[in-house]
Formats: C-alpha cells, structure tokens, sequence
C-alpha cells in the first residue's frame, strides 16, 4: 500500500537559543512530508528495493524508530516490537522526496502465550525470526555501522531489537545523548550531571522550531493490520522527525562532535597499558560494538548510555593509574631517604 503526503520546503530552523523567544502555542506543527510503503512481505521489500540500496551506497542517515502494542498492566513487560520504520532523506541525484518504510514485524515462529501475560519467560521462548530471509534489506541496513540511524532513546531501540527479534542493529545515533552533549557545552566527566531527558517532541522543537503533536495513535493496537490511516501518519512523521533532527544537527556541526569525541576517548583508552578489549567490554553499559567502534575509531556507536560509564571508567581508571603512580613514587622516595651514603638501595 503506498500512502503520498504532500512534499513541501521546511521552515528555516532556528537555534536553541532562539526557541527561547519564541511561544510554543506559535509553532507550526511539524508533519510528515513524502510517501510511506508499508512492506509485508520480500516481494514489498523488492519493490524498495531501490530506495534502501541508495541509503547502503551513500552511507546516508537513516531516521530509526519502533512501534508495539500499548503496555495495559505496569507489571507487564513491554511488548515485543510489531513495527518498524525506517526514514530515507531526499535523494541527492533524483530530488526524490524522504520515503518511510513500515516493516510490519511478523508474528515469533513459536512465540508462547501464558494467559495474554507477557512474562519474561515469553520473551525467551521466542524463537529466532529468520530476518535474513524475510526482510534481508533491512537487516543489511540495520547492521551496517557506516549507514548512521538517527533515533531517540537508542539504548531502548538496540535493546528491544536484540532482546525480542534477535537484531544487533550498529551504527546507531542517540539523538538525546547527542543534545546533551551539546547543552552541556564539553564532553567532561565533571558535567555527567546534565539531564538527558528531551523528548522527540522537544528535540524538535529545539531544533526544528516546530511543534510535534503525539495523537492518540500512539497508543492504538499496532500489532492488528492494516494500518489505520492515523496510525501510517503518526508512525511515518516519528521517523521522518528523527532524521529531521539529526540532519539540523549535522549542519550545526554537533554531529563532528560526536566523532571527535570518540577519537578523543580512543586516545585516552590506548594511554592505559593495561586496557584490553576484554576489558573495556566488561563495563556495565557498553556492548562489544560501542567498545569495537570507540577503540578502532569508528565514527558512529550507541553511546546512549555507554558514553556516561565510559567516562565514569576512564576517570577512575586514570585516577587509580595515578595513585599507583605516586605509591610508587613514593616508595622509591622512602627508601632513598633512609639509606646510607654507603648503603645500596636495591
């Protein structure tokens, strides 16, 4: 099915410090602008096939997000993902319009219902689904670290893809993370207590001088098909929303920050001897990815959560090497002190 919505010029963005000055009751609401494809099937993926090759090619960013049945009990683990969205921008040589694709998500091959109860031990009886086969374009676009995917929340994102459909998705950009970074001022230790909290719909304000309007398609059954027409909507302008934003971003320059920042803390890492890559993957909160991406210098990692205790490690670590530094120091002082002119040291 193939959804057209009308393509037209964004308002020119404004900074974060001129959003100050502005209500917002004002803003213009922010809405999708391109077509949307909902894909089913492989013959549906075939048919894009031409717009996801492009974003494979060019290594363009891609706006990344999910969608699930609504959570009815809070003893109720979130539910398994039933929807993906992938946002492809303007293509650069034939000025086509952003395109979203809806992945419907298809059923676990041998998913384990406990009274309607979505328990942990359903989650681990999902049995494996066989994305290579079903959706290989996708799986290609979702694994490939050098095609960027814009989302907010990537730490959720990469762990809901991992947990419930066995999809380790690399090269993804945390949009919260990187606002963060940016009201911080500097990538220091010393600022971790800056709140990570921006919404999608503040990022784009900030960013976008627009508002983003949640609808009550949010919390609609995303696991019944077909799609409503509010539903396509909601679900397609999340997406193109996230791109949005990291394509303001990226003409701002904070996407560079990003990137000197993880060449920054490869160059920390690599002045600890003692550092290994056994090592630096323990950490709580970094994935053998992120720790790959940070030591080999890879422009692009999930440090939604991984560039905090990244930090919070390096600082003890250097503080430990130190003190080392000076016990040993130290001693060596100690020992000079109280040998005789005549006396050896050693």
């Amino acid at each position: 099915m193939l959804f057209r919505f009308a393509f037209a010029s964004r308002s020119p963005c404004k900074h974060a410090s001129n959003l100050a000055r502005v209500a917002a009751e004002t803003l213009p609401v922010f809405r999708f602008q391109g077509e949307v494809r909902e894909i089913q099937s492989t013959a549906d993926e075939e048919a894009c096939s031409s717009i996801l090759h492009g974003a494979l090619l060019q290594g363009a960013v891609v706006g990344l997000d999910t969608e699930w049945p609504p959570v009815t009990c809070s003893r109720q683990l979130r539910p398994r993902p039933t929807l993906i969205q992938l946002c492809v921008g303007v293509d650069p040589v034939s000025g086509a319009p952003p395109a979203v694709l809806l992945y419907r998500v298809p059923p676990a091959a041998a998913s384990v219902n406990h009274n309607n109860k979505n328990t942990a031990a359903d989650v681990q009886e999902e049995a494996p689904l066989p994305w290579t086969s079903c959706y290989p374009l996708l799986s290609a676009v979702l694994a490939a670290p050098g095609v960027p995917k814009a989302t907010q929340g990537a730490s959720y994102e990469c762990k809901a893809l991992a947990q419930h459909l066995h999809i380790h998705a690399q090269g993804v950009i945390c949009l919260q993370c990187l606002d963060a970074a940016v009201r911080m001022g500097e990538w220091m230790p010393g600022r971790l207590e800056a709140k990570m909290s921006s919404s999608l719909a503040c990022l784009v304000e900030r960013y976008l001088a627009q508002k983003l309007v949640k609808s009550p398609a949010r919390l609609s059954q995303w696991d019944s098909w077909p799609l409503s027409a509010e539903q396509v909507e909601y679900a397609a302008t999340d997406a193109f929303a996230s791109y949005c934003v990291y394509r303001e971003m990226e003409k701002a320059g904070h996407v560079n920050q990003l990137q000197l920042w993880v060449s920054a803390a490869a160059e920390r890492l690599q002045q600890f001897n003692s550092c290994s890559f056994a090592e630096l993957r323990s950490i709580e909160g970094i994935g053998k990815g992120t720790a790959d991406a940070i030591i080999q210098h890879r422009p692009y990692a999930d440090l939604a959560d991984a560039r905090l205790k990244l930090l919070q490690w390096i600082e003890v670590k250097a503080t430990q090497e130190n003190s080392l530094a000076r016990l040993k120091s130290g001693s060596h002082n100690i020992r000079k002190a109280t040998t005789s002119p005549g006396e050896c040291s050693c």
